[in-house]
């Protein structure tokens, strides 16, 4: 089963996974024919998420905040300020209670 989202890309109901709204992509090709053959797409549905689900989703990836400190820790190159903002721009969007 398969659920639109509100920017047509496609969510895969049976693993979460996200089909790009991409003709070249190889999993937008197999949605495409399942359709083409009858699939039925269940409708976009806005969720209403909490506060600790916005900030999560907000947050640039934890690989990225993680290579960010380590970096930090090797050398004074690179800007801990642009990430420490990243992060405080998003708790100051989302805050807690």
């Amino acid at each position: 089963m398969y659920k639109q989202t509100g920017d047509d890309s496609i969510i895969r109901i049976s693993d979460g996974a996200v089909i790009p709204n991409d003709k070249m992509n190889t999993d937008r090709c197999d949605f495409d024919k399942w359709v083409a053959n009858g699939g039925v797409v269940l409708p976009y549905e806005e969720i209403d998420m909490c506060v600790d689900d916005l900030r999560r989703a907000a947050y640039p990836p934890i690989g990225d905040q993680l290579d960010a400190i380590w970096k930090y820790f090797d050398s004074d190159s690179v800007d801990m300020d642009s990430m420490l903002d990243k992060v405080k721009a998003v708790k100051a969007k989302y805050p807690k209670g």
